[in-house]
């Protein structure tokens, strides 16, 4: 479900409308570094979606991907990326892969997110 509210209240940009759903939050473990990521969907009222991603973690520089906020417009790779970070732990590892912990996959897949968002 997403409610009516304003860039402003999601990235401080400018008091544009926009329609946003709630906040999902994924985290994981790389070494000692605690990992956050926040995924907020959200759209301008069109059929193109866009998605907010804020990364934040608890100590040092995680080792490949860079802290920060990237806002970016939704295409299939991903909002498929993106479907699997948000799965649980169980669900992680069976359509993944079972033989590596859900924190490496998350880990991997954010490094993912990255490579295909900056610069978009």
């Amino acid at each position: 479900m997403r409610l009516p509210t304003t860039e402003r209240s999601l990235f401080g940009e400018r008091d544009i409308q926009i329609w946003a759903a709630e906040a999902k939050f994924v985290r994981f473990e790389k070494a000692d570094v605690k990992v956050q990521v926040k995924i907020v969907h959200f759209d301008y009222g069109a059929t193109q979606e866009y998605v907010l991603i804020e990364i934040a973690t608890n100590g040092p520089e995680c080792p490949g991907i860079s802290r920060g906020v990237n806002v970016f417009k939704q295409n299939e790779m991903t909002q498929t990326i993106i479907k699997h970070m948000t799965m649980t732990k169980r669900d992680l590892n069976r359509t993944l892969c079972p033989h590596r912990s859900p924190d490496a996959i998350r880990y991997s897949l954010t490094k993912s997110l990255q490579l295909f968002t900056y610069g978009m």
